[in-house]
């Protein structure tokens, strides 16, 4: 009897192992989980400028989007797609988007450092009537395909941002005698 007992002593203690391995292999791998959810990229846009050149017939606006690590990992950018719709600014007032420049990396890949910004620019081509508007307003929709440095992950992120400028011609003035 004493003989029997003894045998289902390790059989017992086998099985206690083994559930015991089960539930802190559960507990690390959700650990890497969380972990992993905390120190990723995570990118965010500045306010956007806005450069116009108003000596052309067409005015040549140049959108500056910074786009700002706040995550706590490099994140390299693969993909910035960047489409401007004109919400109003007059009848006569038109965009031309410049073509090229559907996907601003697309043979380049640019790293993100946490806590710096990297500059993207967009260029759009405005009808002279946008002159005669008192303010022009454009909804720009941003698109950021990017990886994870260190850990791989592929993330995308998508911004819209309004904006409201106003082209109007300034007189240029010269004070030769």
């Amino acid at each position: 009897m004493t003989s029997e007992s003894s045998k289902w002593i390790p059989i017992c203690l086998s099985i206690l192992a083994i559930v015991i391995s089960s539930l802190s292999w559960w507990e690390s791998h959700r650990g890497r989980v969380i972990n992993e959810d905390i120190n990723r990229p995570i990118l965010t846009v500045a306010p956007i400028d806005v450069n116009t050149d108003l000596m052309s017939d067409q005015i040549p606006a140049t959108f500056v989007i910074k786009l700002k690590n706040g995550g706590k990992a490099p994140a390299v950018l693969s993909s910035v797609t960047i489409e401007p719709f004109m919400l109003d600014g007059g009848e006569d007032c038109n965009q031309d988007i410049v073509s090229g420049e559907d996907n601003l990396f697309n043979n380049k890949r640019e790293e993100v450092v946490p806590g710096l910004d990297t500059t993207v620019l967009r260029h759009v081509r405005l009808s002279g009537g946008c002159r005669k508007a008192k303010a022009i307003h454009l909804l720009l929709n941003i698109n950021v395909q990017y990886t994870d440095y260190g850990g791989g992950g592929q993330y995308i992120q998508q911004f819209a941002q309004g904006i409201e400028f106003a082209v109007a011609r300034q007189k240029i003035s010269s004070n030769i005698p």
